[in-house]
C-alpha cells in the first residue's frame, strides 16, 4: 500500500502583448505520518511580454530543436 503522494501541478497565463505568468505548485502528503503530514510548496514568475520578446531575440531557439 502506498504510503505518500506527490502531485505536481504547472499553470501558465500568456496574456498577448501584455504578460506571461506561470506557477508550479508541489503537493506531497505522507499517509503514514500520524497526524499525516502535508506540505505544499507554489513557485512562480511574471514578466511583461516586451521582456519576454527580448529575452526570446538573445537567446533564440536553437535550430535542431524540433517543436511537436
Amino acid at each position: 500500500m502506498p504510503t505518500c503522494i506527490f502531485i505536481l501541478s504547472r499553470f501558465t497565463l500568456r496574456v498577448d502583448n501584455v504578460l506571461f505568468r506561470a506557477r508550479d505548485t508541489r503537493i506531497y502528503h505522507s499517509l503514514a505520518s500520524a497526524p499525516p503530514l502535508i506540505v505544499r510548496e507554489t513557485r512562480g514568475w511574471e514578466a511583461p511580454y516586451e521582456h519576454v520578446k527580448r529575452v526570446l531575440l538573445v537567446f533564440p531557439f536553437p535550430a535542431t530543436l524540433t517543436l511537436i
